[in-house]
């Protein structure tokens, strides 16, 4: 089973949360629980991308409201997504971005803001796992050539891909989550 796409909602006022939740959830089409952050900032979490979908609602709703929204979608909840939605709501409001878009964003400013929390993302993950994903990045997503350059069976190789998915919440099979991976791996390599 795929992970499901972490969503940050986040505004320079205070939320209407009472208005913006039962709009949410009829444009989506699902029941949605908000977790709280602060007063500008909720999340929560899809089984599925709705980037188009809340990217229509953010349109409509900024019309209504006269409220500039900004939505991350992540691959999970965590600090990186919550300070990049914020660098979001500063930059892009009423636009719904991938992490990798913000991060695409800052790399062209050359701020390096979020670096530190890239690495703390990824320093508890095991090196071998690591490489796995890496090596698949590194062979087009082609997993059966990744296992031969990494010597190993094609069984090994897809445990440990799934290891790699199941401790991140990244699932680097998915294009925004590949190309998050891709930069963050081209970041964490920049002296500090």
């Amino acid at each position: 089973m795929r992970p499901p796409f972490c969503y940050y909602l986040a505004s320079q006022q205070p939320l209407k949360e009472a208005m913006l939740k039962p709009w949410l959830e009829e444009v989506v089409g699902k029941k949605i629980q908000f977790q709280f952050i602060s007063p500008q900032q909720r999340w929560f979490l899809l089984p599925t991308d709705e980037r188009d979908m809340i990217q229509s609602f953010l349109s409509a709703y900024t019309q209504e409201y006269h409220d500039k929204l900004h939505v991350l979608i992540t691959y999970r909840s965590h600090r990186l997504g919550e300070v990049a939605s914020l660098i979001g709501v500063k930059q892009n409001q009423g636009k719904v971005d991938h992490l990798a878009d913000v991060l695409i964003q800052l790399m062209v400013e050359h701020n390096p803001i979020l670096i530190p929390l890239i690495r703390d993302e990824f320093k508890s993950v095991p090196r071998h796992l690591m490489l796995t994903a890496i090596k698949l990045m590194q062979c087009g997503m082609n997993a059966s050539l990744a296992s031969q350059k990494l010597y190993l069976h094609r069984n090994t190789f897809t445990y440990r891909l799934n290891q790699f998915i199941n401790l991140t919440g990244l699932d680097i099979r998915n294009h925004n989550h590949a190309l998050f991976f891709n930069l963050a791996q081209r970041l964490m390599m920049q002296p500090d």
